[in-house]
């Protein structure tokens, strides 16, 4: 026999129930550990907290739960140096986001202003404010490719493909193919990567692509692949938009003219 009981003032103990039951079915449906948490605190000389911020993390991003600075230490500095101490906590522990909600009456500028960016907003969510969702990049990534050899069609493919693996939340393999989903919305971090030079690139793989990304809402991406294979993915849909010959394939053509913060194509003897 079963009850609904309604309790006004449960016990500690009684929530611990409840909590670890959802975490250990998060755990057991995504395959990730549970949430990390960890507490930053601003204390005077005797203790006493008058500012603080509580937040967890996972194996990408770092969530802010909760932040407060006490009113007659606002606008000194100290909100800064909290969030600054919380993403140093979220570096060191290989997190690429962080992220935080907030209400519209609250501090959405103070965030904008730390480098984060709105990602989505729930109009008249509660007594006809809003909630907004930002987050903020904590860590990139720089490829370095040294052109002193022929193996740089195999060795650079492997390098571009484990930068994805790193940065995706989700993969689709096939034989000689890769697809990657990382969750960022610039579309040159969700591609598809093809190594196999015999392969066609048939209606079932175009299929498969699609499904995967419809998945994740992405609506378009990359699809890096041997020039020879244009034919089989233009008939697909696909357009040529961009071509950099020997950054995966073909060394007998000029280096592409390529410099961005985390891409840097060289000479080895550069």
């Amino acid at each position: 026999m079963y009850t609904i009981v309604v309790d006004h003032n449960p016990s500690p103990a009684d929530n611990a129930v409840v909590t670890e039951g959802v975490a250990s079915f998060y755990e057991s449906a995504t395959g990730e550990p549970r949430d990390k948490e960890f507490s930053i605190f601003l204390k005077n000389e005797s203790g006493e907290i008058f500012g603080g911020l509580q937040a967890l993390f996972d194996a990408e991003s770092s969530y802010i739960e909760a932040f407060w600075v006490a009113e007659k230490l606002r606008h000194q500095g100290w909100g800064t140096k909290l969030l600054n101490a919380a993403e140093q906590v979220a570096i060191e522990n290989d997190c690429i986001f962080s992220l935080v909600d907030t209400w519209d009456f609250q501090a959405e500028e103070f965030y904008l202003k730390m480098g984060y960016e709105r990602i989505g907003e729930l109009k008249n969510y509660w007594h006809n404010h809003s909630k907004i969702f930002l987050r903020k990049r904590l860590k990139t990534y720089k490829i370095i490719c040294e052109l002193n050899n022929k193996n740089i069609e195999r060795l650079g493919t492997e390098a571009i493909t484990d930068f994805y693996k790193t940065m995706a939340i989700d993969t689709l393999i096939l034989p000689g193919l890769g697809a990657f989903a990382t969750g960022v919305d610039s579309p040159s971090l969700n591609v598809v990567i093809n190594t196999i030079d015999n392969q066609r690139i048939n209606d079932d793989i175009i299929q498969q692509i699609s499904h995967f990304f419809e998945k994740h809402s992405i609506p378009w991406g990359w699809f890096i692949t041997d020039v020879n294979k244009l034919e089989d993915i233009e008939q697909h849909g696909f357009h040529l938009i961009y071509e950099t010959p020997s950054m995966y394939f073909d060394l007998s053509n000029k280096l592409p003219e390529i410099a961005s913060d985390n891409v840097d194509i060289r000479r080895a003897d550069d």
